[in-house]
């Protein structure tokens, strides 16, 4: 993903994290992701997705999709088990504080009463 790529309208845009400031270092992250991907045979975004769904079920994933392509990416995300050392690193590797820049924009955050970091 290349910000400079963004369509006026994507809303990534107005997210802090996608921006000069921020999106080197978050997207640095993403080579420890590969790594982990590689090793159970699965794409990145399946493993976020998994990643996601094996840490409870009062935790709801919302995976975007345009393609039918990518919706069957995204289900295949069912069939992959990560080890609990493995959710252990990727907990600690995606923590909210290791994340650079806040998820939105002041305005934006202004009107999110549900998530809130000590940090931002």
């Amino acid at each position: 993903v290349d910000p400079e790529t963004f369509s006026k309208h994507d809303i990534r845009k107005t997210m802090p994290r996608f921006d000069t400031a921020h999106y080197p270092a978050n997207l640095a992250l993403l080579g420890k992701m590969r790594i982990w991907a590689d090793e159970l045979g699965c794409t990145i975004a399946q493993l976020a997705l998994a990643w996601t769904l094996q840490r409870g079920e009062h935790i709801v994933s919302i995976p975007g999709t345009k393609t039918m392509a990518h919706l069957e990416d995204n289900m295949a995300a069912l069939d992959v088990t990560i080890p609990d050392a493995m959710m252990d690193n990727l907990n600690a590797h995606f923590a909210p504080e290791a994340i650079s820049g806040p998820r939105y924009s002041p305005a934006a955050q202004a009107t999110v009463t549900t998530e809130k970091f000590a940090f931002e």
